[in-house]
């Protein structure tokens, strides 16, 4: 039933001439169940999105956007491997001590949890997460480490996190 809501609020939209953008459906409009009754609902049909020109040699992040297990790390390790030149990923960061083998600013850049916990309180991440008591996250400044070194910096984010890149 929602499909065939949504369908018949973006095939009106369409009609009425509508380019996109928010559609906002009043209550009266609704003839499906009781989905909305007692509020306005906002559809989102496309994001706007603009040709954007770097300056110099900068270049904008890729981001990899996607439900997990659709391929996004695939798809990030086959540009890594294909173009090292042109891509590169950040190393993440970790409050966790190195395992056996690991090397810090390869495998993770090994900081302490006080650290991590001041870099989340400033904002200085960009994503982060808690995993086994331990804390894990990308820095603002790995990002524009790679782009100073004329480098597209590729960001596989987890889904929650597309609301922090968008500032």
């Amino acid at each position: 039933l929602i499909f065939r809501y949504c369908t018949k609020v973006f095939d009106d939209a369409r009609a009425s001439g509508h380019g996109g953008g928010p559609v906002n459906v009043r209550d009266d409009e609704l003839d499906v169940v009781d989905y909305c009754r007692d509020a306005t609902a906002t559809i989102h049909t496309y994001e706007t999105v603009a040709l954007y020109k770097p300056d110099g040699f900068f270049r904008r992040p890729l981001v990899l956007i996607g439900a997990p297990g659709v391929g996004r790390g695939e798809l990030k390790r086959r540009l890594l491997a294909c173009r090292p030149d042109t891509f590169a990923a950040t190393v993440p960061y970790t409050s966790r001590p190195p395992r056996a083998g690991e090397t810090d600013g390869v495998d993770y850049c090994f900081t302490s949890r006080v650290q991590m916990e001041h870099w989340i309180r400033g904002r200085r991440l960009i994503e982060y997460g808690e995993f086994q008591g331990n804390l894990y996250g990308t820095t603002f400044d790995s990002v524009e480490r790679l782009i100073c070194q004329r480098r597209i910096c590729i960001l596989n984010p987890h889904p929650r996190a597309i609301v922090l890149l968008r500032r």
